[in-house]
């Protein structure tokens, strides 16, 4: 008896699952690889995706409420990016809330209150924004880098304060290019890839080195100062960065900072600045990964590291005795976590989180006398700015419920404010603010802030927006932000939850969500999900999710696990095709995060936070609004776009499966004032629409 064709291959399929547990698909499915391999057939899909997109998002009332009412919010969007104080000098990149773009102003220390624009973002031309900077010790000169359209791939440009120009410097696609100047202030040293002209954007990141340039001179004679074959053992990979570089001892020895991986502890190299720029004199180094260093500060008095061990924070002090490096211990602060170390000219400052708290240490060089200055409750210090070069430090202080507000300490008085940028205060909607702790599948308590309006009764009805991101050791702060405002306004709330993989609760936090572990960190979202819904804060109908870049793995997992647990996705830049990116420049600088392919049990992990690899057709998948800059050179556009496609492809319900991609953005890390007006717009649009928010 003839077996017919379809049944014999249904009984294959059968036995094949049933012997490797490993699920295929039944059925026709789109290859999609194509989106990867065809550059000029992906933007023509991704024109009409965002034309499907557009029309789905503006069928209602709700995008341009929210559009206006986000115009309107923007006089609370003034922000500030990077602060830079040197010899009497402050620099910092920024914008006012009329402005579109990031610009670089400057003020002097003894009067904080005349700011002078130094280059406009508007200046730079269309589609030009400001990338980095790094003004050099006497602030005579500032390097700073201009993108075109998000691209991160900056070419190089040279402010003079006493002539008042700028100058294009020959010097161009550069990706962060970590520009540090040398004591005698007219050179510098900066990172450059060795075949980036035109790269494909999974080479772009490798074979970098570190270079040597002198003001007025041409950069083909720039000397490389540290590559993969000059330092001591252990030799480089294309796992490690060039994560820092410095001048000790009056100039006389130069120190080189280096990470494998994302996150991993630092290690220290050296030597005698004479050297610099002789290949043949080996970089020593003075510490490995075993230290766990994670921070490092220089001044006059030496270097300056910190980190954690055994749960136990430690600052410790590294001194360059006759061009040899002895390490003291200096500071040592149980049960605390640390995440900013700034060695200033007066004092050494260690921001410290003790739990959610944060508070900032003021530790004199010679006596070790101790000041502290405490986040006032609800409050974070996000930010800890300083300078070998002058006295104190500038402190970025945060919450939900006030705009952003920046001071400066010097310890043994009151901090006092800096108007650093223009920003209206009128506009501040009374929030609340409580914190939650979910239980996680293995009973670890996860922390969650949960914000709304005071006047919104929390009930199953109230629409909840998660956001999650629980990657390399990032700390969720408290955060004023005039945009989400208006989410609230129209009575939602957001619960920031902090799944391990973050760096929330301190080192171990992280370690118990990488590699392996990373397993726990949706574990943990769900945790804080299913939690709302058992006190009857929410319900799944009402429940939604937002995550961005490395927390697209989150998003990833609910599609393949969760799919009935939230009504509503959201993700931006997100790593939802996470088996795809170690084959990325950024790849292998991510195994130490997110773990190893070639490891079975890594690998076992990978593949349940894939969104992409093995998924089915189910009766319903959350609806989906993956937004994704076409210029983003770290995580490729195609991720989002494959993983739309896809879970279009399978759905089998009439929720929308959108994506969007501004052709002008990357990353997002210089997107203007109107593109950010237009996501939020849109992302409000499709979760009041999907939440059913009246």
């Amino acid at each position: 008896m003839r077996v017919p064709l379809l049944r014999f291959l249904k009984f294959v399929l059968a036995f094949y699952t049933f012997q490797t547990g490993v699920q295929v698909m039944a059925g026709p499915l789109e290859n999609l690889d194509w989106m990867r391999d065809d550059a000029s057939r992906l933007k023509v899909w991704i024109e009409k995706s965002n034309a499907e997109a557009t029309k789905e998002l503006q069928k209602g009332p709700y995008f341009k409420e929210f559009e206006l009412a986000l115009k309107a919010a923007s006089s609370s969007a003034a922000s500030v990016s990077d602060i830079s104080p040197v010899n009497g000098m402050t620099f910092f990149q920024g914008r006012n809330a009329e402005d579109q773009q990031d610009s670089l102003f400057a003020f002097r220390a003894d009067e904080p209150s005349k700011i002078q624009t130094l280059v406009s973002g508007t200046s730079l031309g269309k589609g030009s924004r400001l990338h980095y900077y790094s003004p050099s010790p006497q602030g005579n000169y500032l390097v700073f880098g201009v993108t075109e359209n998000d691209s991160e791939m900056a070419d190089m440009r040279l402010f003079s304060k006493s002539k008042g120009t700028i100058e294009k410097l020959p010097i161009n696609q550069l990706i962060f290019p970590m520009v540090r100047f040398l004591p005698d202030e007219t050179s510098f040293v900066y990172l450059r890839n060795n075949n980036l002209l035109n790269a494909d954007p999974a080479q772009r990141n490798l074979g970098i080195s570190m270079r040597v340039h002198k003001i007025g001179d041409n950069p083909e004679k720039d000397v490389v100062v540290a590559a993969t074959d000059m330092l001591a053992e252990p030799k480089l990979t294309d796992a490690d960065r060039f994560r820092g570089f410095d001048a000790l001892n009056g100039g006389s020895i130069a120190s080189l900072i280096v990470r494998r991986g994302t996150s991993n502890p630092r290690r220290l190299y050296y030597k005698n600045m004479k050297d610099l720029r002789e290949p043949k004199q080996a970089w020593i180094q003075v510490f490995g990964e075993e230290a766990k260093v994670f921070h490092n500060a220089s001044s006059e008095q030496g270097m300056f590291v910190a980190g954690e061990n055994d749960g136990v924070a430690f600052v410790d002090k590294i001194a360059f005795n006759h061009s040899k490096p002895e390490r003291v211990v200096f500071q040592t602060l149980n049960g605390k976590s640390i995440f900013a170390l700034i060695a200033s000219r007066d004092a050494l400052y260690v921001g410290v989180r003790d739990g959610l708290t944060a508070s900032l240490l003021r530790v004199d060089y010679k006596t070790k006398k101790t000041e502290v200055l405490p986040a006032n409750p609800g409050e974070d210090f996000t930010s800890v700015y300083g300078s070998a070069l002058q006295d104190g430090v500038i402190i970025k202080r945060e919450s939900f419920k006030t705009p952003t507000e920046y001071i400066q300490w010097k310890g043994s008085s009151a901090p006092s404010p800096l108007a650093l940028v223009a920003v209206n205060r009128s506009a501040v909607p009374k929030l609340s603010v409580d914190v939650h702790y979910a239980k996680s599948h293995d009973g670890t308590e996860v922390p969650m802030w949960l914000v709304y309006e005071q006047k919104t009764k929390l009930t199953p009805n109230t629409p909840v927006l998660i956001d999650a991101y629980g990657s390399y050791a990032d700390i969720t702060r408290p955060q004023f932000d005039p945009y989400r405002n208006q989410f609230y306004a129209r009575g939602g709330a957001i619960a920031y939850c902090m799944p391990r993989g973050g760096g929330e609760l301190g080192r171990s936090w992280h370690e118990q969500g990488r590699r392996a572990k990373k397993i726990n960190t949706p574990l943990d979202v769900i945790a804080c999900a299913q939690h709302l819904i058992d006190r009857k804060l929410t319900r799944s109908a009402k429940l939604a999710l937002y995550t961005s870049s490395a927390g697209g793995l989150i998003s990833a997992y609910m599609v393949k696990h969760q799919p009935t647990l939230f009504r509503a996705l959201v993700t931006h830049a997100g790593i939802v095709n996470v088996l795809e990116l170690f084959k990325q420049s950024i790849g292998a600088s991510n195994i130490t995060e997110f773990g190893d392919p070639n490891i079975k049990e890594e690998w076992e992990v990978l593949i349940q936070l894939d969104g992409y690899e093995g998924l089915e057709k189910v009766q319903v998948y959350p609806a989906l609004l993956a937004f994704h800059g076409s210029n983003d050179p770290r995580v490729p556009v195609w991720f989002s776009t494959r993983f739309a496609a896809r879970l279009k492809n399978l759905q089998q319900s009439d929720r929308p499966m959108l994506f969007y991609s501004d052709l002008t953005e990357g990353h997002g890390l210089a997107s203007t004032t109107d593109q950010n007006i237009q996501q939020w717009a849109k992302t409000f649009a499709f979760l009041a629409s999907q939440l059913d928010m009246h």
